[in-house]
């Protein structure tokens, strides 16, 4: 398989190592074959047209920061014709959502990079929940003052539809990765009481002039004061909540 056109977390699972080889009859179904011999979920998808079943990741350790950057051991089928190939393999858990979902899942879990030391160097990345675990965990320890220290080393970044991590301090649509500080790229929705009391809904473009781009803000439309709805904004690009 040519792996020049497959992204980085692609081509950690184009190329390996084969441990076995398993035939499987056309007749049969081979997710149910191997689910059943290996005793675990498989999950599918494709790369280049080879079709791939992959099993949950196989979670190690109970410290945090294991489970939050470290790799941990898959295993991994690869169909070549009546035949599939087994091998194991480590990946992040980001890399699994990547490959089994997109990065639009991996997105909406809202990874943070931790870079603690002097000159940005990642260390490893975790989702939003897992970054408040670390924190908490310093709030209740015998060093309080670390919250503040460890909030300022998470800073919020973006997979691009390549499988690659991106913070180039733009706003982006996590669905579909347009860059949304452009005029027009965003729509919102703004609501305004008539004289009756009736709610009244219309449609405005965010522009960079805004002074209400956050949510539940206010704004000067058609002569008149309307409140930004909360949760009403789009991306222009692929019609996604943001």
């Amino acid at each position: 398989m040519k792996t020049d056109s497959l992204t980085p977390i692609e081509q950690k699972v184009a190329t390996f190592n084969v441990k076995n080889t398993i035939y499987i009859h056309p007749s049969q179904d081979a997710r149910e074959v191997l689910e059943k011999r290996y005793e675990e979920t498989l999950y599918g998808f494709s790369i280049l047209g080879a079709e791939y079943l992959m099993s949950d990741l196989k979670m190690h350790g109970s410290d945090q920061k294991d489970l939050c950057g470290s790799e941990h051991i898959v295993d991994l089928f690869v169909n070549n014709g009546n035949v599939w190939l087994s091998t194991s393999l480590f990946l992040t858990q980001w890399e699994w959502a990547y490959l089994v979902h997109s990065f639009r899942i991996v997105n909406a879990d809202r990874y943070h990079a931790f870079c603690l030391r002097a000159g940005g160097q990642v260390e490893y990345y975790c989702t939003e929940r897992q970054m408040h675990e670390v924190i908490e965990q310093w709030a209740h320890s015998d060093k309080p003052e670390m919250v503040d220290y460890m909030k300022s080393a998470f800073k919020p970044v973006l997979m691009s539809p390549e499988g690659v991590w991106v913070d180039d301090d733009k706003p982006r649509c996590p669905n579909c990765f347009a860059d949304l500080s452009q005029e027009g790229s965003v729509s919102r929705t703004y609501v305004n009481k008539d004289d009756d009391d009736a709610i009244v809904v219309i449609s405005g473009q965010y522009e960079g002039k805004d002074e209400c781009f956050e949510s539940n803000g206010t704004v000067d439309l058609s002569g008149g004061r309307y409140d930004c709805r909360d949760d009403s904004d789009c991306c222009n690009a692929c019609d996604a909540q943001l």
